[in-house]
């Protein structure tokens, strides 16, 4: 391993980066569960809770996680960009909304609304910024699993299995938006039918277990359970 190489390491491997790793993965796992909890409905897409009351943990989870992401420094150059795009990406994602049928009447739910003939800079659709950012995101989270994540030293204990779920985890969540793209554009979708949150709570599920697993959520897991089982010893 070369002498850079090695001083790149030392941020990645940082309590506070462990730290940081596990906000992401907790903040990705605690969206698709508590939007329609606070909200009471179930909607068609996470980024439809927007617009209910939900929409200020909505917004503010993603922001969470791009800033996060935005900051973060990993093992090179390729890792701090692809961080840095998708925490832009999911950024815009939160900061402009995904249009609305009830916009366009000029009384909107929020202060903030999308209509769908809305342009801004009067030429870009919002809703192509709106979903080309969630799609850019999962696709840098992709590419973190796969590229970045399995990187190291192989004969570490453990790393190997740590390596497949990663893959995994990026693989799917490539496989999930290969077939949902199929599935909307070739019209096989309902407009009303939930498939679209579906697919978001896979992918967000995905994303969130990689990032977890990085930032050794499993050793506190194991660290507490012993915690727990000393305290019953003693008692």
């Amino acid at each position: 391993m070369n002498t850079a190489f090695q001083e790149n390491q030392v941020p990645n491997t940082n309590l506070s980066y462990y730290r940081i790793r596990k906000w992401i993965g907790t903040f990705g796992i605690l969206l698709p569960i508590f939007a329609p909890i606070i909200a009471d409905e179930k909607l068609t897409s996470i980024s439809h809770y927007y617009y209910t009351e939900a929409g200020v943990f909505f917004t503010s989870l993603l922001i969470l996680i791009g800033v996060f992401l935005a900051s973060y420094h990993g093992y090179d150059k390729v890792d701090n960009i692809i961080t840095w795009v998708g925490g832009i990406s999911i950024a815009l994602v939160a900061i402009i909304p995904t249009p609305l049928d009830e916009c366009c009447t000029g009384i909107g739910p929020t202060p903030i609304c999308s209509c769908e003939g809305d342009m801004l800079l009067g030429f870009i659709p919002p809703q192509i910024i709106h979903f080309g950012g969630a799609v850019l995101f999962f696709i840098c989270m992709a590419i973190m699993c796969v590229r970045q994540f399995t990187q190291g030293d192989k004969s570490e204990p453990g790393k190997k299995w740590r390596n497949l779920i990663y893959n995994i985890c990026g693989y799917g969540i490539f496989a999930t938006l290969g077939y949902s793209g199929v599935m909307i554009f070739g019209g096989y979708v309902a407009e009303e039918s939930r498939f679209i949150f579906r697919v978001e709570v896979v992918m967000l599920v995905l994303f969130a277990a990689a990032w977890l697993l990085k930032g050794e959520a499993l050793k506190d897991i194991d660290n507490g359970l012993e915690f727990i089982k000393e305290k019953f010893s003693k008692n």
